[in-house]
């Protein structure tokens, strides 16, 4: 059953269409998945391993050989007569041939290549899914910063106004310099947060260029359309349940991984035995069919072999002995290296956890916060228009509502951001992008 925090992303990632060079999140999303050199690479990356799979298991079915050999020779011996002869050399040859037990060597292969293959196709999926977050994640960070930045722009436009007056009135000597001192503070407190939001505008665009896969020599400047805040219920949208980790790309390419390095020491150890191959094969041979003056199929050879070899290295100075130990040694080391990452994401699902419990509860206060500020400002705005408070108290209340505004506007990005990862780990972001239209 899909969550509300499913509905939600999904209701946020496919809105619109794609116009050029105008993305909104779904077409940003849709983009870097067709033009990211990330996935381009994990995806031929599963290429190889398939084609390397496929290759493995051709080594259980026959093989067949064709040569032909055509053309003219001539023999002279010194002190010998010339004797007539046939000048046409000719030979045709087809053999047919199978092994049919190679001390495991070959199956061992198979399953070493075919675990290869699954392992590709996971980090695949994988590394789709990476991007999709990627994009997701910046597409947050620079809704969140355009917007800051509008209400940067709502509070220099009100106090750059009102500091105007206030400058006039201060040289006609209505005003007093602490007055004065005052308005030029917020102003210049309020162009500095209006340049920083600016920057991480900027900023955001370019991290959202890199990961879409734009040129470097890119010319094209593409417009992005900030999300919007949508009505949200943390109590039902914010999931409570922890993903299970066999989920998680990363944990279930692990334990292939862990399959085929046993693997691995195992083909290493096949070959410190003797080694015992069965082999059969068919041949079909015709030699100087041409200008013989007889039937082609008169020189006609068909034979066939069956042979049964045993190989055993008597002494090799330990070299066959070490090379297993080796083999051991490496499989330790690459296990205790998947160890180390499955417990960094476990430890990584469970600080997310905690985070969207945080979250949840910060957007829910920073909810009620905006609310009572709203409502503060406008007992302050009546109030004001009644004389009964000066301008000064009207624009500390516009103050705190514009502060109330930015954590708002902070808390809900952050937990967009954390639910997009939620979705990651839970293994259904990629697929709930992908099944929207």
């Amino acid at each position: 059953m899909k969550t509300e925090m499913h509905i939600v992303i999904a209701i946020l990632l496919f809105s619109s269409t794609c116009e050029a060079s105008r993305f909104q999140m779904p077409d940003a999303i849709r983009y870097a998945l067709e033009h990211s050199p990330t996935v381009e690479q994990a995806m031929r990356h599963a290429s190889i391993a398939d084609l390397q799979s496929r290759n493995s298991r051709a080594t259980f079915l026959p093989g067949l050989d064709l040569s032909a050999t055509n053309g003219l020779k001539r023999s002279v011996t010194s002190g010998q007569p010339v004797t007539p002869h046939n000048p046409w050399l000719s030979d045709v040859n087809a053999a047919l041939t199978e092994t049919l037990y190679d001390n495991g060597s070959a199956i061992t292969k198979y399953k070493i290549a075919s675990l290869t293959n699954e392992i590709a196709r996971i980090n695949f999926e994988g590394a789709r899914a990476q991007l999709t977050l990627d994009v997701s994640v910046s597409y947050y960070k620079y809704s969140l910063a355009q917007k800051i930045f509008e209400v940067a722009e709502q509070r220099s436009k009100i106090l750059g106004k009102q500091f105007a007056s206030v400058s006039s009135q201060y040289r006609q000597g209505m005003k007093t310099r602490q007055d004065f001192l005052r308005f030029k503070t917020q102003v210049q407190r309020s162009d500095l947060d209006h340049l920083a939001s600016e920057n991480e505008i900027r900023v955001g665009i370019g991290e959202l260029k890199r990961l879409l896969g734009f040129a470097v020599d890119s010319k094209e400047t593409p417009e992005f359309v900030a999300v919007e805040p949508a009505p949200f219920n943390p109590k039902t949208g914010v999931p409570q349940a922890t993903p299970p980790i066999d989920k998680v790309y990363g944990y279930r390419a692990n334990i292939l991984q862990r399959r085929a390095n046993e693997l691995n020491v195992d083909f290493t150890r096949r070959l410190y035995l003797p080694q015992l191959a069965v082999t059969a094969g068919s041949t079909y041979d015709n030699s100087g069919y041409i200008g013989n003056g007889t039937a082609f199929s008169a020189t006609n050879t068909l034979s066939w072999t069956g042979q049964l070899v045993l190989t055993y290295n008597i002494w090799d100075w330990g070299t066959r002995a070490r090379n297993v130990e080796i083999a051991e040694h490496a499989r330790v080391v690459q296990d205790e290296d998947l160890v180390k990452a499955d417990l960094a994401l476990r430890q990584n699902i469970e600080n997310l956890m905690l985070q969207l419990r945080l979250l949840q509860e910060s957007y829910k206060l920073n909810v009620e916060l905006l609310e009572l500020s709203q409502q503060s400002y406008d007992f302050l705005e009546e109030e004001y228009r009644r004389g009964h408070i000066t301008y000064l108290d009207i624009i500390t209340g516009l103050n705190d509502l514009l502060d109330a505004k930015t954590k708002y506007l902070t808390s809900y990005f952050s937990l967009l951001q954390s639910l997009a990862q939620y979705g990651y780990y839970e293994g259904t972001l990629y697929e709930t992008v992908s099944t929207q239209k």
